[in-house]
């Protein structure tokens, strides 16, 4: 009983010890559905077959986004932050000192 207890403690504790990655690559690609870029798989032989056998693969992501721009929704997919935290809320970018785009 004992055993598992401290085995269950280790596997929790786990994440909280490990290094974040030093680098991370998010490639997002607009108008490219998942239905397809799978039904294109058997064709890819290197570099985006390497990402999705290799990598994170999330073939059915949802987010709530009222309008759907690209930059907000980059955003929310890369940091999983959304516009009203990250200030991206939009593809246009406002200069706040000028109030000029």
């Amino acid at each position: 009983m004992i055993r598992a207890l401290v085995l269950a403690l280790l596997l929790l504790a786990t994440p909280a010890l490990a290094k974040p990655p030093r680098l991370t690559l998010f490639i997002a690609v607009d108008a490219l559905g998942t239905d397809l870029l799978l039904r294109s798989r058997p064709q890819l032989r290197s570099g985006l077959a390497q990402l999705i056998d290799r990598g994170a693969f999330y073939p059915d992501v949802r987010y709530q986004q009222a309008q759907v721009a690209t930059a907000p929704g980059h955003t929310i997919l890369s940091t999983g932050a959304y516009p009203w935290r990250t200030g991206v809320v939009g593809n246009r970018i406002l200069n706040r000192s000028t109030g000029k785009e």
